[in-house]
This record gives structure tokens, sequence and C-alpha cells, in this order.
């Protein structure tokens, strides 16, 4: 299995519109760039195809772009090795640390490894408690030929490098009189819920993934018309247990879709994903927030009508939320897997941890620690230091 390799642009040529309006598939060289463009933020290849995110896009007023901070990238890794995911030079390998922190003669363990584990017993135990995304996290470094290693150190890899690199980008101040003026006006919470609590999802790559080859198998079909008029057919796979969990959670909270990407896209796959309308509202991009230069989206939480203290989101891209990342809650990506499970595992955590929290935010902060991701130097020392030592 490849091990990390550095993030590719994208060389997408501009799209040209025509006049036809005859239903062409998604593929089709006239419609793919534009139909990318409406599509958002999370706009991946295949896992096996495309380690890691393709991070930026020709900017234009459908497209939002990717970042592309390349040089930035390498001057905060210039100590680490590409090539080897990270690891320091002398070869302090997670595997390593994890696999031995028991043995004192271990070379890490002279750095006070085993210290922190003598007086942290209780990491054993929460390792067998089998903790929502964490110990696949750990599971993933120490073990490349798991199926799923590839997705977990990807989607870290993707925080690790991204998430400080938006923190120091200059964001548009918005008014509060705009804010008032984009703010999704909520009626209470039905008193009949029994968490007065909102979760919130991405749509690509989290519920769903769009297939923009004609060689990929798709699960549906569905047009998507273009605000000029101009349809495609979009191939979708649904993520195993998103429309079992949306029913199951709208019976208990309030659950809604926040997608950087256009309503001409995502609503005609929510309709499909959703036709009881359970989903209490579709929120766009619009309502992200854009840094001066307009190269990033981010979702603005402050535009929905709920105390931030009731709001969870769920989002294959921790950079999207990386606003409110206490509020955040991290999944990898999507893409055709039948066998994926992680909506069952995130739901399980939802309900037995999340939802019953007076204030969600205190323990997804202490839960995944991202606002510390920006502390270290590799990604191997994040994830040991983040949710291996404690």
């Amino acid at each position: 299995m490849s091990r990390f390799q550095n993030f590719q642009q994208s060389n997408l040529n501009a799209f040209t519109a025509n006049n036809t309006q005859q239903l062409m598939p998604v593929n089709h060289p006239s419609q793919r760039q534009y139909f990318t463009q409406c599509r958002g933020q999370t706009q991946e290849k295949k896992a096996s195809d495309q380690p890691l995110k393709q991070m930026s896009q020709p900017q234009s007023n459908l497209t939002e772009t990717k970042p592309s901070p390349l040089m930035k990238i390498a001057e905060r890794s210039q100590k680490t090795s590409p090539n080897n995911f990270g690891k320091k030079k002398n070869n302090l390998q997670l595997q390593k640390v994890v696999t031995r922190m028991e043995r004192n003669n271990d070379d890490a363990a002279s750095n006070g490894i085993n210290d922190k584990i003598s007086h942290h017993q209780n990491m054993i135990q929460k390792i067998k408690c089998n903790r929502y995304y964490i110990d696949d996290l750990i599971a993933a470094f120490q073990d490349e030929t798991l199926s799923f290693s590839k997705l977990y150190r990807d989607n870290f890899v993707n925080s690790f490098n991204f998430i400080p690199i938006i923190k120091m980008e200059q964001f548009v101040q918005v008014e509060d009189k705009e804010i008032q003026e984009k703010r999704i006006k909520l009626e209470p919470y039905p008193p009949n819920l029994k968490y007065k609590k909102t979760v919130i999802f991405d749509l690509d790559e989290t519920l769903v993934h769009c297939n923009e080859e004609d060689n990929m198998s798709s699960q549906i079909v569905l047009p998507i018309t273009f605000p000029t008029g101009e349809k495609v057919n979009a191939g979708i796979n649904i993520r195993p247990f998103a429309e079992k969990m949306i029913k199951l959670l709208s019976d208990i909270c309030e659950v809604m879709i926040f997608t950087a990407s256009h309503e001409c896209y995502a609503n005609e796959v929510i309709n499909y994903l959703d036709p009881q309308s359970r989903v209490k509202r579709r929120i766009f991009r619009d309502s992200c927030v854009t840094d001066i230069n307009s190269n990033y989206y981010v979702k603005n939480l402050e535009v929905i009508d709920r105390d931030l203290k009731d709001i969870v989101i769920v989002d294959n891209a921790s950079y999207s939320f990386v606003h409110h990342i206490d509020n955040g809650i991290p999944i990898i990506s999507f893409y055709d897997d039948k066998q994926d499970n992680q909506l069952i595992k995130l739901y399980r955590f939802l309900i037995n941890k999340v939802l019953p929290q007076e204030d969600v935010r205190p323990l997804l902060k202490e839960y995944f620690k991202l606002e510390q991701i920006d502390q270290f130097q590799t990604i191997v020392e994040a994830v040991e230091r983040m949710y291996c030592i404690e």
C-alpha cells in the first residue's frame, strides 16, 4: 500500500457552456468541469487512485478553490520525510511507540514514554472501549495493511496540513447585520425531541460520493440541472446506513445538511437521500465564509439559529469547520465501499457520548483534540501525543 504522497494540484480546463438541452452523462467533456465546480469542497477521487485530496482548483463564481499551500506545507514539514508519513529522521515510528511502549529497552521509552504510560493506566482500557475514529486511526498508523488504513492516514494528513494553514488565513469579517440577514431562522426545538441538539452532516464523501468518471460503478444515477439549464446524469454512491441514520437521528434530535456545493447539485442528491424530508434544513455554499481572496470556504455555524453548545457538525474535511473546531466530528471519506461501517460507529458515538451532553464542545474538544494539531512538527508526533499518550 502506498505511503504519503505530495498533494497534486488539478489542472482542469475552464467550462465552456453550450446551448444544448440534451441530457448528458457527467463524464461528458463539456460537462465534467462545470459539474465538478457545482459539487463544492470535497471533490476527491477514489482513494485507491489518489491517496490525498486535490486541494486547488481554478477560481470562478461557481468554484470553491481548495487550499494550495504547498510551500507552507514544506516549511512546516521540513524536518520530516514525506514519503515516510512525516516520521522523524531518527526513525521514531508510531508503530514502535505503540507496540513497544511497555518495553523498558525501547529507545522511545528513554524519552519519557514509559513514564507517561505508568501514570495513565486507563489508556489501554480506553483503547479496548473501541473509541470512535481514534482507535482506528491509531491502528491505521500501526499497520498499513489494514483495509481502512489509507483512508484514516489520508484523513489525518489533511487535517494536519490544512487546519493550521486555514487558521492563519485572514477571513472576511461579516458584520453582525449581515450575519443576521443570513441567519437561518428556526422554530424552537419540538418538545418531543429526546435531545435538544442539532447534528449537521456534510454531504460529499461524508454521506455520499459522486463519481465523475464513467468507468466507476454507481449505486444510482440522478439528473442534475445547472443554472444554465443544461443537464447531466450524475452517478451517486450512498454511504451504508446514511438513510437509516437520518431517520433514526431525526426522531431524537434535529438533523441538517451543510454543504459547500451549490443547490443545483446538492438538492437533487438530498431529495433522494431524504425523501421524507426529515432533514430540517439544507445549507449551501452561500452560508460559508471566505477569505479575502475567496480561496477557501469554511462552514459558518453562526448562521444557524441555535446555541453553539447544542450543535455538532460531521465532515470528512476537518478544516471545513476550523472556525468552530470544538463542534466538529471528523469522519473518513467514503467512495464506494459497500462494507463501510463508519456511520454505524458514529451513530453509537453520538447516542452514547455526545447528544446527552449539556454542552457538546468540552467533550469534543477533549476527545478529538483538533485544536492542538498545529503544535506538532510531524504527523506521527501529532497522532502519538494527541491520542496514544495522554
